[in-house]
């Protein structure tokens, strides 16, 4: 028989830990609005809500998710013992035995990363991470074997034991450690390279590692990581491109197996569930061009980086260069194939295409946020260089 209660008491253990655990809470919080019969009740050290509790054994409820990438949250004896249906959501696959696993699909990972590095003309790459962690080791092999198919040399950097007494940095001991494996380690790499850090803590590790090492990222070496946690990628210098996990359909799939789980008692629920990267989050990390002209690698980059915001004259770009307006209009050309001035229109309509598709902002505010006299100047070019307006482009 089927249990259909008014009300189903939920527990979801969200301690502070990666920014990106109330994503994957909001998740949870939708799929509870769909159902309608679940009461949230949280077990936090910063999330104070109109229910807060403890899951211990003095909590009578009727599912737990346990997430935020801690590992050592609740008593996995105790929920054993209380038979309570769980759904691990933690990031770790060990902590609960037997509760069906929500995680990252590592091999699509792998893909969009190795992908992205080798667009950017590079043709030697690197991994860093933990290589006893198995999902991060999966990573790495699945990594170098796609560069490899790709005709690439791939070179994987898995510290142990002997380097660090756990899979991740908890500590400031560990994070000096880290950098010096790292270190020791990019001593080995032929520049220019790319190099995939498994997560977006050991991203900024690699940064640091390099900026003391006195090489330059990224015209020698491009990073990138995994997860597009805000919090460390933008203050990392310099910031980090990162995968995004698509943390909403991470915590909306670990409620819809938990619900199953409780109304359902002849549901099996498979042991894990794989949740793929939602897109590329690309930031100066991974700006890396291959010219072999590096003053227009420097006016494309300035470009780039600041023609998304604000209108740019070509003359602003060449007074960066010891380069005559000819020579500077020539070189440009055959290096990118085409004129600064339509690499300089091309950044700004591709961020407006960014926030169009991105935002429920209204045009007039996407024309303010990119530096437009007037929303009728946005769709005047708009039309003019791409041939439909801002709001058809928003709707198709």
């Amino acid at each position: 028989m089927t249990k259909n209660p008014a009300t189903l008491r939920i527990g979801i253990a969200l301690q502070s830990g990666p920014s990106y655990a109330v994503e994957i809470f909001q998740g949870i919080v939708d799929f509870s609005r769909k159902v309608g019969n679940w009461q949230l009740e949280v077990d936090s050290d910063f999330h104070f809500g109109p229910r807060p509790v403890s899951l211990d054994a003095s909590w009578k409820g009727d599912g737990i998710i346990p997430l935020s990438g801690e590992n050592r949250i609740l008593d996995a004896a105790w929920l054993k013992k209380s038979g309570i249906p769980v759904v691990n959501a933690t990031g770790w696959f060990d902590e609960y035995p037997g509760a069906p696993i929500i995680f990252w699909d590592d091999t699509q990972i792998a893909r969009l990363a190795a992908e992205h590095l080798v667009s950017l003309g590079l043709n030697r790459f690197a991994y860093f991470g933990p290589q006893r962690f198995e999902p991060a080791h999966r990573r790495a092999r699945s990594f170098r074997q796609l560069l490899e198919q790709a005709g690439k040399s791939c070179q994987l950097f898995e510290w142990t034991e002997q380097h660090m007494p756990d899979v991740v940095v908890r500590n400031r001991n560990d994070w000096r450690s880290a950098i010096d494996f790292i270190k020791q380690s990019l001593q080995q790499v032929e520049l220019p390279a790319g190099i995939l850090a498994n997560t977006d803590v050991t991203g900024s590790l690699v940064t640091q590692a390099v900026e003391e090492m006195g090489l330059r990222c990224p015209d020698e070496i491009a990073i990138m990581s995994i997860w597009n946690d805000k919090m460390v990628c933008e203050s990392s210098h310099p910031p980090l491109t990162s995968i995004e996990i698509d943390y909403h359909q991470f915590g909306y799939d670990a409620a819809t197996i938990l619900h199953r789980m409780i109304s359902e008692p002849s549901y099996q629920p498979p042991d894990i569930t794989r949740s793929g990267g939602r897109k590329l989050v690309r930031r100066e990390s991974t700006d890396y061009l291959s010219f072999d002209d590096p003053l227009i690698a420097t006016a494309l980059r300035h470009i780039r980086h600041h023609g998304q915001h604000r209108p740019m004259s070509v003359n602003e770009v060449i007074d960066l260069i010891p380069m005559s307006r000819s020579s500077f209009t020539s070189r440009f050309k055959n290096a990118v194939g085409h004129s600064a001035k339509s690499e300089i229109t091309r950044v700004r309509l591709d961020q407006v295409k960014k926030l169009l598709q991105q935002s429920d902002w209204t045009i007039t505010r996407i024309a303010e946020e990119c530096g437009f006299d007037s929303s009728q100047d946005l769709s005047r070019l708009f039309r003019k260089q791409l041939g439909q307006t801002p709001t058809e482009c928003r709707q198709g």
